[in-house]
């Protein structure tokens, strides 16, 4: 296999971002075997939440922001006059179903696998 290191890839941070449904030791024999430029991508593929700069940064264009509903300034303010948080973090991942090289598309179809609770 292509670049195969017997070292692990993932950091406590980065294993704490990845979906419940994502196999850590098919993940990181996974990206063991594919190039270096090439494991951002894939990680990102079985997180949580991807941000904007991340995707960017691994050269995909994000899709725009819904736009923020206009609501009058006494609507946003809570029950003792405080206004509220307004977080303007968006929760979005990426699915990537196969992988185009055979031999890592088999690796690949071991890292996740469906929720098993039917959600």
């Amino acid at each position: 296999m292509r670049n195969q290191s017997s070292r692990p890839h993932l950091t406590a941070a980065q294993r704490g971002r990845l979906r419940p449904t994502v196999d850590v030791g098919a993940l990181e024999r996974f990206l063991a075997a594919v190039p270096r430029e090439s494991r951002q991508f894939y990680f990102l593929a079985c997180t949580q939440t991807v941000t904007n700069a991340e995707l960017q940064a691994v050269g995909i264009i994000p899709p725009p922001a819904p736009a923020a509903p206009v609501t009058p300034a006494a609507t946003r303010r809570s029950e003792h006059g405080k206004r509220t948080h307004l977080s303007s973090a968006r929760h979005m991942h990426f699915v990537l179903h196969h992988v185009p090289d055979p031999d890592l598309d088999r690796l690949w179809q071991e890292v996740e696998h469906p929720d098993e609770s039917g959600a």
